[in-house]
């Protein structure tokens, strides 16, 4: 298997939520004292004697409209969304993967792949102590195969003739059966899972199928002088890179 494969990430920030809303000022304190004395102003003219019950209808209405006034601007912050002001500002869906591109210097060519991280760390013992994360990465290679590749920030994976069974769980359901494959370059903090062939025939293809409509994950794999450890994924919003 080919070690194409580089760290390098190429994204395009999003644009900021909140750049298409429209905002409002508080009014200023001349604004504020208008609304206050205008109607004093109009009610002492249409209130001039003789008083009558229209004149005092109408004085009162437009008093309890400039108390209105002033309430719901107070209370309003400083910065505030109308609705219908023709601005839309779409929810940014939250996700667990890391969408980016890899470099094939090989074939001159940019390659697309999604990543997550396990919700749980590794324990191992000197010099690998302190927690490992484990991370799970898809690259589609063609329209019908993808490489899947384990890797974790530290320790060494075990997967010599005898210890190449990974154990793969989706959510509650059956445990199925794959294999690990060592790096070409030799490097052993990370493998590639293969097809096991044995007791079954669950392909990487599968795993990557049932993927699409499960919510968690569980990998179990070989390490070196540390046994089987599990590693456990969110992948309930995953999409092909």
């Amino acid at each position: 298997m080919a070690n194409h494969f580089r760290s390098s990430i190429s994204t395009t920030p999003a644009a900021p939520a909140d750049a298409a809303r429209a905002t409002y000022a508080k009014p200023g304190n001349l604004l504020t004292l208008g609304a206050l004395l205008v109607p004093l102003l109009f009610g002492w003219v249409i209130l001039a004697r003789p008083y009558s019950p229209v004149r005092k209808i109408i004085y009162g209405a437009l008093m309890a409209l400039s108390a209105l006034w002033m309430v719901n601007w107070l209370e309003r912050p400083s910065g505030f969304t109308t609705a219908g002001s023709g601005a839309t500002s779409a929810a940014t869906p939250v996700t667990h993967w890391t969408f980016g591109t890899t470099h094939d210097q090989m074939r001159g060519s940019d390659q697309p792949y999604a990543s997550v991280d396990s919700e749980n760390q590794l324990q191992f013992d000197p010099p690998y102590d302190g927690g490992s994360t484990a991370t799970l990465t898809i690259i589609p290679r063609g329209k019908e195969y993808h490489e899947v590749r384990l890797s974790v920030t530290k320790g060494q994976f075990f997967c010599t003739e005898g210890h190449q069974e990974v154990v793969i769980l989706f959510d509650q359901g059956r445990s199925h059966s794959l294999k690990c494959e060592a790096a070409d370059d030799g490097s052993q903090n990370y493998v590639a899972l293969g097809n096991y062939h044995i007791g079954e025939d669950y392909r990487v293809e599968n795993l990557v199928s049932d993927m699409k409509s499960a919510k968690s994950l569980t990998i179990e794999a070989p390490f070196y002088q540390a046994g089987r450890q599990q590693m456990t994924f969110d992948v309930s919003d995953y999409k092909e890179p």
